[in-house]
């Protein structure tokens, strides 16, 4: 995995950025994001993409706090 973390000036909200492969970013996804109606359909199209040998990066954020920015 890859992160980075910044402040969005279209909101001023500290984020973490973060891309890796399906595997690794399926287990930091909500709860929600891991829902089936949503992620089956993800699962489906990186299924069809491993079938022709390609790679999928899977990218996704977080809003931190300020606390947790510090530490």
């Amino acid at each position: 995995r890859m992160s980075v973390i910044l402040i969005d000036p279209r909101d001023g909200l500290i984020k973490v950025f973060t891309k890796g492969s399906d595997t690794k970013m399926y287990k930091l996804l909500s709860a929600a994001s891991k829902a089936p109606a949503i992620w089956s359909k993800q699962e489906a199209a990186l299924g069809e993409f491993s079938k022709y040998g390609l790679r999928a990066l899977i990218t996704g954020y977080k809003v931190l706090s300020e606390s947790e920015y510090i530490t």
